[in-house]
């Protein structure tokens, strides 16, 4: 189970570098369309926007997966030096239930906003791109983070600490 999500999160990392080259490529093409063409490409600011859209979450969801979101680090490092090793795994495993709680509330209600703009065939105002699009990265970076949520938790559970690999 573990090389699978290795090879997700590998193929996301990719994901993620190809998506940064892709917004700088475009920003450059559009700088220089703009300024020494004087032919602005409509386009180019939704391109990117939509690129930050989906890189914040996927983005976001690989920190779940790595542990690095913020927290209390002074009550991590205390439990630890101390040897409350259960009181910091109950800790651990209580924000991971939180955030499969809330992301998966996020994610209902981002996949019922994604589907209305299906229905009513909502597009954007510059360049006609269905609207779903821009939301459709938050919607997958919402469901990492409930899946890699509870992969931690089931760390937690199973090792006792979820960096363990």
């Amino acid at each position: 189970m573990n090389r699978f999500f290795q090879k997700i999160e590998s193929g996301l990392n990719g994901l993620l570098g190809l998506m940064g080259l892709a917004g700088i490529a475009v920003m450059t093409i559009g700088v220089f369309t703009r300024y020494v063409l004087v032919i602005p490409l409509n386009w180019s600011d939704e391109f990117l926007r939509t690129m930050f859209v989906w890189s914040y979450f996927i983005g976001a969801a690989m920190m779940v997966s790595s542990g690095g979101l913020m927290r209390l680090e002074l009550l991590d490092d205390y439990l630890s030096g101390h040897g409350y090793h259960t009181a910091k795994k109950a800790i651990g495993i209580f924000v991971e239930l939180c955030m499969v709680g809330f992301f998966s509330f996020m994610s209902y209600y981002v996949f019922q906003l994604i589907f209305s703009y299906i229905q009513k065939g909502t597009t954007s105002s510059t360049s006609n791109v269905p609207a779903w699009v821009l939301i459709l990265g938050m919607a997958i970076g919402f469901v990492l983070i409930v899946i890699l949520s509870i992969r931690n938790i089931i760390r937690y559970l199973c090792k006792g600490d979820k960096t363990a690999g």
